[in-house]
This record gives structure tokens, C-alpha cells and sequence, in this order.
């Protein structure tokens, strides 16, 4: 086991320990990582998934912290789906791809390479009095939005509908389409 993730989980059971709580009135104290558990780096998150556990096993067997078990506590933090594809379109509704550091991006993003403008429900090339900016060129956004906003304009069959793209990029922005 690397050393690093050893003194990751113990820096984190010397905080928790060094906080008042009720945890120390349990008979077990429960630790906690981040890490991806869906989308294309989820292999990588089950690795230190296991290599987390791993280390609980040795701290356990070596005697715990105060004579008290150490249990992991896996809880979604972004999401409560109940699959893969309820994850995906809750995370790329209610996170942009810039909301979420490059190497934790769940699922593949793009640059887009021309401004996208959105007014009454329909999709601009250029701008136009009252019409919302979406997107500007060079700015990140999830490859499934940009591959709909590729299809709408060029008149194209979309995997989802102009609104619920534009309603991504809108909803966290205060944007209205005035």
C-alpha cells in the first residue's frame, strides 16, 4: 500500500479526532474519501475504493484509533440516482463541465469552438438584442450537449431538445431569456 494514501487517511482521522463530536460517545468512527464512483473515471475510484478499505483492514488489525473500530462511510455526494444513466443527467444538469475539476469530470467534455445564443426557445449563430449567450468559443461544456447543438443547427435529429440544453447552461447563471 503507498504510503501517500496511508497518511491521507490518517491526516484525516487525526482532524476528525481533533474535532469535538459526538463521535467519539460511538463504539466506531466513521472516515470518509471522495472519490469518482460513476461515469469514465469510475474504475479509477473503485481502485481507491478497495485501497481505502484495504488501509481500514491494517489500522483495525493494528489496534484502531483509541481503541475504537474505524468503518468507512461511502456517501454520494453529488448525486442520490439510483443508476448510471440517472446519474449522468443529474450531474450534467445541475453541474457545468467548468463546476468540476478536469481530472474529476465524470463523463467527456469538449471546447466549444463557436458562440451558441439562445432566444425564445430557438438556437442563434450570432447575437441578437435580448438573446442569452450559452456558450462562447474555448469554453468547456459536456460532448453531448455539444454534439445536440451541433445537430439542431445543422437541422439535425438532437439526443435531447434545445430547451434542456439551454436550461443547463441558464439555470445556475441568473440568465433570463429576456
Amino acid at each position: 500500500m503507498k504510503h501517500g494514501f496511508k497518511l491521507a487517511l490518517a491526516l484525516s482521522l487525526a482532524l476528525f479526532l481533533c474535532i469535538p463530536s459526538t463521535g467519539f460517545c460511538q463504539e466506531t468512527i466513521k472516515v470518509g474519501i471522495i472519490l469518482p464512483a460513476t461515469g469514465e473515471k469510475a474504475k479509477f475510484g473503485e481502485i481507491e475504493r478497495k485501497s481505502f478499505e484495504m488501509a481500514l483492514e491494517e489500522i483495525n488489525a493494528a489496534g484502531s484509533a483509541q481503541g475504537k473500530k474505524i468503518d468507512d462511510r461511502m456517501d454520494n455526494l453529488i448525486h442520490a440516482s439510483a443508476n448510471h444513466e440517472d446519474a449522468e443527467r443529474e450531474i450534467k444538469l445541475w453541474f457545468k463541465p467548468n463546476d468540476i475539476p478536469p481530472l474529476m469530470r465524470p463523463y467527456p467534455t469538449a471546447a466549444s469552438e463557436a458562440f451558441y445564443y439562445y432566444q425564445d426557445g430557438k438556437l442563434l449563430d450570432a447575437h441578437k438584442a435580448g438573446a442569452v449567450c450559452l456558450l462562447a468559443p474555448g469554453e468547456p461544456v459536456w460532448s453531448s450537449d455539444l454534439d445536440a447543438l451541433h445537430a439542431i443547427r445543422s437541422g439535425g435529429e438532437p439526443s435531447c431538445s434545445l430547451n434542456a440544453v439551454a436550461a443547463k447552461y441558464m439555470i445556475n447563471e441568473g440568465k433570463e431569456n429576456a
